[in-house]
């Protein structure tokens, strides 16, 4: 079986500053690093054409109001997830939506999901050996934003492989989150 390739981005909200990449293979290899502006980023989809690739950053706007169908969901079940009504979540937004509609030419599912959201439905610590548990190999010492990166890399392989739920309206848009418990995945 050829290696498959995902992606998980923890966008910043300005290309100036870091945002985490991972690029997860199929049998569970976890690479990340620090990207600075958006031509890194694409020249890493370019580069590894995943089949899938998971933001932390939302993917679009409220039809009407301050917050989506989405936010609203996972409030209710007591995730947290950021509306773009703050401040700094509007550059964010604005960033993401231009950085996704060029992804998608590459041929990548394009997807929304949240670390802090990851971790609680799959009740994960904050650390690496908790990724370790679930069968990743990825370095013991990375930065917060790869951390991050990695779980949003997770969550692109696991939809891939049909295991996540998506949250609110697909007119409007949706997170994804891993359905646990997890199976076997590497």
């Amino acid at each position: 079986m050829s290696v498959q390739y995902f992606v998980g981005l923890d966008l910043a909200a300005k290309h100036l500053r870091p945002t985490g990449v991972c690029i997860l293979t199929s049998q569970g290899l976890c690479l990340t690093w620090m990207a600075y502006g958006d031509g890194e980023i694409l020249d890493t989809v370019r580069y590894f054409r995943p089949l899938c690739v998971a933001v932390d950053a939302p993917l679009s706007w409220p039809r009407r109001g301050r917050t989506r169908r989405c936010e609203r969901m996972l409030w209710g079940m007591g995730l947290r997830p950021l509306p773009q009504s703050l401040g700094p979540m509007r550059a964010l937004t604005r960033r993401a939506i231009r950085l996704s509609t060029i992804l998608k030419r590459y041929g990548a599912a394009i997807i929304e999901t949240f670390p802090d959201g990851v971790r609680k439905v799959l009740n994960l610590g904050a650390g690496v050996p908790d990724l370790w548990r679930l069968g990743l190999r990825i370095p013991e010492e990375i930065s917060v934003h790869e951390l991050d990166a990695a779980l949003c890399g997770l969550v692109a392989l696991l939809f891939w492989r049909g295991n996540t739920v998506a949250y609110g309206d697909p007119g409007e848009g949706v997170i994804i989150l891993p359905k646990p418990p997890l199976r076997e995945m590497f």
